[in-house]
């Protein structure tokens, strides 16, 4: 067990996107109800490592067997460029969708994006903004970590609360919601983290 001052530390450095190894795994509980499916499931993550993802460096966040498919970043800051189901994009972000790092309590930020669903050839405007409010302990199955707590909404109707941990570079929970005024409908989207992130 670190020292505070020196966990202090290494949260500092951590306070940014793409720190982990390709190969890295972690193991998360997810919960979804209602426009999200039904799933009360525990699903693996683990980072595929870098790759050119229509002509820039991206990571690739693997999620076998989830609906939404893997998460394609930003190579420097961790901005969702698509989800994806290896090389064919499920769904697109312009620009791509992202926290601005590093993470300082009271925080705030609104940006515009388009999403694009190749398969539908349908696009659409939308408007985020997020806010950290905290930077406190929270407890999960995978154990107890500081952690920063990042509010979310958006125009489509949809609403998420994020604890994100810089000691282990990874979300700890999220509580998602989409509101009947989503064109999806009302669900919503609970994950926790199950295990710590270990190159597999």
């Amino acid at each position: 067990v670190l020292a505070a001052a020196a966990l202090a530390g290494c949260a500092d450095m951590q306070n940014r996107p793409n720190t982990l190894a390709p190969g890295s795994s972690w193991m998360v509980a997810v919960r979804n109800t209602g426009s999200y499916g039904n799933a009360n499931i525990e699903t693996r993550t683990r980072v595929g490592g870098e790759k050119m993802w229509q002509g820039r460096p991206a990571f690739v966040y693997e999620r076998p067997g989830n609906p939404q498919g893997d998460i394609v970043t930003e190579r420097e800051n961790g901005c969702w460029i698509a989800l994806a189901k290896g090389d064919t994009p499920i769904l697109s972000f312009d620009p791509p969708i992202g926290w601005n790092w590093p993470l300082a309590v009271g925080e705030s930020w609104t940006r515009k994006h388009q999403w694009t669903n190749p398969a539908t050839k349908r696009s659409g405007d939308f408007v985020g903004t997020w806010k950290v409010e905290s930077y406190d302990d929270v407890t999960v199955r995978a154990g107890t970590f500081k952690a920063y707590k990042v509010v979310y909404s958006d125009t489509t109707g949809v609403e998420s609360t994020t604890w994100f941990s810089p000691e282990l570079g990874v979300n700890l929970k999220l509580a998602g919601r989409r509101t009947a005024k989503h064109p999806a409908g009302a669900g919503t989207n609970d994950i926790e983290l199950v295990s710590r992130p270990a190159v597999q």
